[in-house]
Protein backbone atom coordinates (compact mmCIF):
# COMPACT_ATOMS: atom_id res chain seq x y z
CA UNK A 1 0.00 0.00 0.00
CA UNK A 2 1.03 3.49 -0.53
CA UNK A 3 1.62 6.51 1.87
CA UNK A 4 -1.35 8.19 0.74
CA UNK A 5 -3.62 5.07 1.04
CA UNK A 6 -1.77 4.35 4.27
CA UNK A 7 -2.95 7.51 5.52
CA UNK A 8 -6.83 7.44 4.50
CA UNK A 9 -7.20 3.94 6.02
CA UNK A 10 -5.66 5.20 9.02
CA UNK A 11 -7.96 8.21 9.30
CA UNK A 12 -10.44 5.69 8.50
CA UNK A 13 -9.60 3.06 11.53
CA UNK A 14 -10.70 6.70 13.96
CA UNK A 15 -6.93 7.29 14.05
CA UNK A 16 -5.89 10.69 15.20
CA UNK A 17 -2.35 10.63 15.80
CA UNK A 18 0.55 8.48 14.93
CA UNK A 19 4.10 8.31 15.08
CA UNK A 20 6.94 6.87 12.57
CA UNK A 21 9.76 4.83 14.06
CA UNK A 22 12.31 2.71 12.86
CA UNK A 23 14.27 -0.15 13.64
CA UNK A 24 16.49 -3.16 12.84
CA UNK A 25 14.97 -6.72 12.23
CA UNK A 26 17.45 -9.29 12.41
CA UNK A 27 16.94 -11.84 9.43
CA UNK A 28 18.85 -15.15 8.51
CA UNK A 29 21.48 -12.69 6.22
CA UNK A 30 21.81 -10.36 9.09
CA UNK A 31 19.52 -7.31 9.44
CA UNK A 32 17.03 -5.43 7.41
CA UNK A 33 15.79 -2.14 8.55
CA UNK A 34 11.79 -1.95 9.31
CA UNK A 35 9.71 1.53 9.58
CA UNK A 36 7.31 1.62 11.79
CA UNK A 37 3.92 3.28 12.24
CA UNK A 38 2.73 3.54 16.00
CA UNK A 39 -0.72 4.58 17.63
CA UNK A 40 -1.17 6.98 20.51
CA UNK A 41 -1.36 3.69 22.47
CA UNK A 42 2.15 2.78 21.50
CA UNK A 43 0.89 -0.30 19.41
CA UNK A 44 2.19 -0.65 16.45
CA UNK A 45 -0.42 -0.43 13.26
CA UNK A 46 1.94 -1.02 10.33
CA UNK A 47 5.26 -1.44 8.88
CA UNK A 48 7.20 -1.51 5.62
CA UNK A 49 10.54 -3.23 5.35
CA UNK A 50 13.49 -1.04 3.50
CA UNK A 51 14.50 -3.18 0.51
CA UNK A 52 17.22 -2.93 -1.80
CA UNK A 53 16.12 -0.29 -4.22
CA UNK A 54 13.65 1.16 -1.94
CA UNK A 55 11.22 0.28 0.14
CA UNK A 56 8.08 -3.19 0.30
CA UNK A 57 5.21 -0.35 0.92
CA UNK A 58 2.52 -0.53 3.84
CA UNK A 59 1.48 -3.45 5.52
CA UNK A 60 -1.20 -2.78 8.22
CA UNK A 61 -1.11 -4.39 11.44
CA UNK A 62 -4.38 -5.33 12.54
CA UNK A 63 -3.06 -7.55 15.22
CA UNK A 64 -0.83 -6.95 17.94
CA UNK A 65 2.85 -7.48 16.77
CA UNK A 66 5.34 -9.12 19.00
CA UNK A 67 8.94 -7.42 19.21
CA UNK A 68 11.91 -8.29 21.36
CA UNK A 69 11.29 -6.84 24.60
CA UNK A 70 14.63 -4.99 24.45
CA UNK A 71 13.97 -3.29 20.73
CA UNK A 72 14.62 0.38 21.01
CA UNK A 73 11.85 1.86 18.40
CA UNK A 74 13.98 4.96 17.46
CA UNK A 75 11.26 7.81 16.74
CA UNK A 76 11.45 9.64 13.70
CA UNK A 77 8.18 11.98 13.86
CA UNK A 78 5.30 12.31 14.97
CA UNK A 79 1.76 12.86 12.49
CA UNK A 80 -1.48 14.52 12.97
CA UNK A 81 -3.43 12.94 10.92
CA UNK A 82 -6.23 15.23 11.36
CA UNK A 83 -4.24 17.57 9.01
CA UNK A 84 -4.33 14.83 6.05
CA UNK A 85 -2.59 16.68 3.33
CA UNK A 86 0.37 17.41 5.76
CA UNK A 87 0.78 13.87 6.92
CA UNK A 88 0.87 12.73 3.05
CA UNK A 89 3.68 15.17 2.68
CA UNK A 90 5.76 13.75 5.76
CA UNK A 91 5.58 10.31 4.71
CA UNK A 92 6.06 11.35 1.11
CA UNK A 93 9.60 12.94 2.00
CA UNK A 94 10.58 10.32 4.12
CA UNK A 95 9.87 7.66 1.41
CA UNK A 96 12.07 9.74 -0.92
CA UNK A 97 14.94 9.91 1.57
Amino acid sequence: MDYEELIDTLIKDGHQKVTLCSNHLRTDDGSVEVYFITSEDGDIVAKNFREAGGHSGWTLCYWPVSYPADADLKEIWPLDLSNREESIAQLCIFISL
